[in-house]
């Protein structure tokens, strides 16, 4: 009785990933890092939202966001709010967002637009 093997292709599987990241460093008017900044990224499609506070290095990131178009938030007392809208993150796309943050009330707002 003989073995007769069949060669077998191994074809991988190639799956498309649908998400990105939007990370970045918030600095204040003298360049100088904010740590325990409240971030919020807000996906305008679908109006969902995500939170992080920044590190002591005044680093934050959102690892895993699913394509579409982003308004990244800074909050912090003694802060102006800060707001960028237009962030169009594709696939597998590693935006860097950085934020400046002006003194002031939280309830003044910078926009920053695209």
């Amino acid at each position: 009785m003989g073995v007769f093997i069949l060669p077998l292709a191994v074809i991988p599987a190639i799956a498309q990933v649908d998400i990105g990241s939007i990370s970045g460093t918030v600095v204040d008017t003298s360049d100088a890092v904010v740590p325990g900044v409240r971030i919020i990224v807000r996906n305008e499609g679908n109006r969902t939202t995500q939170e992080a506070t920044t590190n002591s290095s005044g680093y934050y990131i959102f690892p895993s966001l699913m394509v579409g178009d982003y308004t990244v938030i800074a909050e912090m007392k003694g802060f102006k709010k800060f707001v960028q809208t237009g962030i169009q993150l594709n696939a597998a796309d590693h935006l860097s967002v950085p934020i400046h943050l002006s003194l002031g009330e939280m309830n003044q707002t910078v926009v920053v637009s695209g």
